[in-house]
């Protein structure tokens, strides 16, 4: 690949591709560069984008800027995504993988039934913890 084709646009076909984004769908992978307009077109179109503007963190409602894996409340077979701000993304991270460290388990696909108990369990715990760690913090 020359260097013409890594800086083109794989939308526009411009040259000048700044961003490089990595989506993952329904467990399929795709690779873009994007120019600056292209992203920003991609950014305002985005259903999670949009939604991220105005969504305020689960754990403290601060300005959210991610998306976490726990599921609120730590209900449901499967979880879904919901919004964090920066530093509760960080510190529920922190504690969920310290967790899976202690247990020695990984995260390489879905867990056996075994460990989804174990899971749910502990995001029900972090869910918790996260609510002391707020207002411990904010004081």
């Amino acid at each position: 690949m020359d260097s013409r084709e890594q800086s083109a646009c794989s939308n526009c076909g411009e040259d000048g591709a700044a961003f490089f984004l990595v989506t993952i769908v329904m467990g399929e992978k795709k690779s873009q560069r994007l120019c600056k307009k292209c992203y920003e077109q991609f950014q305002a179109g985005s259903p999670i984008h949009q939604a991220l503007r105005q969504a305020k963190c689960r754990f403290c409602g601060g300005q959210a800027v991610a998306t976490s894996m726990f599921p609120a409340g730590g209900t449901g077979a499967l979880p879904h995504f919901d919004f964090v701000c920066r530093s509760c993304l960080e510190e529920s991270q922190r504690l969920f993988l310290a967790k899976l460290d202690e247990w020695g388990m990984t995260l390489d696909g879905f867990p056996d039934p075994g460990e989804a108990n174990q899971i749910q369990q502990l995001i029900e715990d972090i869910d918790a913890q996260m609510r002391r760690w707020v207002i411990q913090r904010d004081n």
